[in-house]
């Protein structure tokens, strides 16, 4: 038996937040300690989690705490759960998914299974994408069916973040970067494929505009990360499509091409492991699926564009 302490960072989950205080409630295995951290929501998130704990007074052997703060970012929700909690085992949930009663269970079972010797049992999210749009951007992305390795879902060793520090304050890539340092410090976790959550409705995006925006917010701060060469990668090939187009319409031409063909069905697929609902969803998504990718890419460059001219001007908005 161990003591665990659950995180639960959420901004403006009033139409989810219910699903997720069901299933926190029904854990087969009880927490010592459940934490919220309002992530400077304004809906009426933060009262329906007040109005639960009051329900949950009887149920006093798990402590509940609903955290008020100021963050703008998940990440930093997150870190204030973890210097609020008081337990040496933390675990990680995100509002917006769905997991099972016994997820709590699980992660312990896994943990004994390797004679409590890993430091994290990482969490695992499988996309597929709730409308055709969706499975579009899903596609592009981290791939239609597969299992993404996420913090959601995860249990952690409080150790490890005496080793690694707590996560980057950053709206996105902070995981990655986070991800990065248990590996360069050799920190041993697993990956069970038992322990999946899921998202309710949407996975990644409903719309080409929140699409193009999403993509800008999540990129801007990628340029912060130690080591990650993705944005230098996609100026590059964006100023090198410029200068041939420059030079020669043709061969602008044919790169373009040569774009929308690979960038718009070959790699989804190759992401994808469920390939034969992206083939049998093919008539509808035939069109779309370039037009997703170029909005993606296009988002993303102005996102690395941002953030560099952020660090250049001194501008440290995430």
């Amino acid at each position: 038996m161990i003591n665990i302490s659950v995180v639960i960072p959420y901004y403006n989950e009033s139409s989810t937040i219910a699903t997720t205080l069901n299933l926190i409630g029904r854990q087969s295995y009880k927490p010592k300690e459940v934490i919220f951290v309002n992530s400077s929501s304004t809906d009426s998130s933060s009262g329906i989690i007040d109005l639960w704990i009051e329900s949950q007074v009887e149920n006093n052997k798990v402590r509940y705490l609903n955290i008020n703060s100021d963050s703008a970012t998940p990440s930093y929700s997150k870190n204030i759960g973890i210097k609020n909690s008081n337990y040496e085992w933390i675990a990680f949930m995100d509002c917006g998914l769905v997991f099972s009663d016994n997820w709590l269970e699980e992660l312990v079972r896994q943990l004994e299974k390797y004679d409590f010797k890993p430091n994290i049992v990482s969490g695992v999210c499988r996309l597929h994408g709730y409308t055709v749009f969706d499975m579009c951007a899903v596609a592009h992305t981290y791939g239609v069916g597969t299992n993404r390795v996420c913090i959601p879902g995860s249990i952690v060793n409080r150790a490890v973040f005496d080793s690694t520090g707590l996560f980057l304050d950053l709206r996105a890539t902070y995981d990655r970067a986070w991800q990065k340092k248990t590996r360069d410090k050799n920190i041993y976790r697993i990956t069970p494929d038992t322990n999946n959550v899921s998202y309710i409705g949407i996975n990644f995006s409903e719309s080409i505009i929140n699409l193009f925006r999403k993509m800008i917010l999540y990129s801007k701060p990628a340029v912060k990360v130690e080591k990650y060469y993705t944005p230098i990668f996609y100026i590059f090939l964006a100023l090198l499509l410029v200068s041939v187009s420059i030079s020669s319409i043709f061969y602008g031409y044919v790169i373009l091409l040569f774009y929308f063909i690979i960038r718009g069905y070959f790699l989804p697929l190759y992401k994808s492991n469920d390939k034969i609902s992206i083939m049998k969803s093919m008539k509808r998504i035939f069109l779309l699926l370039p037009f997703v990718g170029m909005v993606i890419d296009i988002g993303r460059l102005c996102g690395y564009l941002l953030g560099y001219m952020d660090r250049l001007f001194g501008n440290s908005n995430n």
